[in-house]
């Protein structure tokens, strides 16, 4: 099996049909597992890293944490993932509206700039 042969792909797939219940019993403990371990073969793996990302935002098979979500967020932003790009700014509306925790404020400060760049990027890849 490839994720036992330490293919990145392979975990995050494994991963994805724990968390969702795609053939196999949905378990969200076992789905984070292959996410990390997933990004312990390829760092930059954008899907294990929006996954994680919003299983820790949701609280789904890990305790909720929404600076280590940021974080997973902020990192797959900065190799270009939209998605977390849209995570990123939709805590920062929560916490605007007094729903999230100020840590937020901090750690989307910190990658701002790339993560406008990158957006910019996409755009133009989209966009005529």
């Amino acid at each position: 099996m490839g994720a036992e042969m330490g293919n990145a792909i392979a975990n995050d797939n494994l991963g994805f049909m724990y968390w969702t219940g795609d053939g196999v019993e949905q378990n969200p403990e076992k789905a984070i597992g292959y996410f990390l371990k997933a990004l312990e073969i390829n760092p930059d793996d954008c899907f294990a890293l929006l996954r994680v990302g919003i299983m820790y935002e949701t609280g789904d098979g890990v305790k909720q944490d929404i600076e280590k979500a940021l974080a997973y967020y902020t990192r797959a932003a900065e190799l270009g993932d939209a998605l977390s790009m849209v995570r990123i700014g939709y805590i920062l509306q929560r916490y605007r509206r007094g729903e999230g925790p100020p840590e937020g404020n901090r750690v989307l400060s910190e990658s701002g700039g790339n993560r406008k760049r990158r957006s910019a990027e996409q755009r133009r890849l989209v966009l005529p």
